[in-house]
């Protein structure tokens, strides 16, 4: 099976409608969301729409809970507050109980599907942190084979020995990843569609080929500058649409 893994679209509908193209010459069998799909951009509806219709499972992220009105938007940065708060004010009553309905997280055999690390789904934590993410597969355990994440827009492979106490990263990783014998765990990090923050201002988004146990990471250009120029229209913060040009 080969299924379409992609994250924080953050209401970029360009980049998500030229991600849905690149997915359609790739023979996927079905889709998973690891969450924000608002926030940011100028089209939550929009991409919620879509996502609802196209993702087998939908995970929640923390710009999606935010919008909801059930994550306190301290957490977030100036910039991010006002794009959650013109978020709130525009997603429809049926895209908000959509996104109410979502889970933190998807447990499949040995896979998990979460938006931040998948020890505490509901803190959202980031993958910045080793220490961090020793605790999190000292918790875990040796169960999830593959652990599948996205909110730091930045994609990034970590393997995982001994129950969490040896940790390799490649902060550089961009491209394949073929999984090794069954003693080795992996983090991965699929990246984000809407909002690259890695240098690469292109849309990413992952395909995993369960059979041939091989994790491909992928990039498509789309109209940036279109939606820059939606994002600043619509009265949202110029910076948000600014660095969509830039991947930052």
């Amino acid at each position: 099976m080969r299924i379409g893994i992609f994250a924080d679209i953050h209401g970029n509908l360009e980049a998500f409608q030229a991600v849905i193209e690149a997915y359609k010459k790739e023979r996927i069998d079905r889709y998973i969301c690891l969450g924000d799909v608002v926030g940011y951009g100028a089209d939550p509806n929009e991409c919620c729409k879509i996502v609802a219709s196209l993702a087998d499972k939908t995970i929640i992220g923390n710009h999606d809970i935010a919008s909801c009105g059930h994550f306190n938007i301290k957490w977030f940065n100036i910039t991010a507050q006002k794009a959650i708060l013109w978020t709130q004010q525009h997603l429809s009553k049926k895209n908000l109980e959509w996104l109410n309905s979502l889970p933190y997280i998807c447990r499949e055999d040995e896979v998990i599907f979460s938006h931040g690390l998948p020890h505490k789904p509901e803190k959202f934590y980031y993958d910045d942190d080793l220490e961090l993410i020793e605790d999190c597969y000292r918790e875990l355990g040796t169960s999830p084979r593959i652990s599948f994440m996205g909110h730091t827009h930045r994609s990034i492979i970590f393997e995982v020995e001994n129950k969490g106490q040896t940790i390799r990263v490649d902060p550089q990783f961009k491209s394949i990843l073929k999984l090794r014998n069954k003693g080795q765990q992996y983090l991965l990090n699929v990246g984000s569609v809407g909002q690259p923050r890695d240098g690469d201002a292109r849309a990413c988004y992952a395909i995993y080929d369960t059979e041939q146990q091989v994790v491909v990471i992928k990039r498509v250009e789309y109209n940036a500058n279109l939606a820059c120029m939606k994002i600043i229209d619509a009265g949202l913060p110029p910076v948000l649409g600014e660095r969509l040009l830039l991947g930052i």
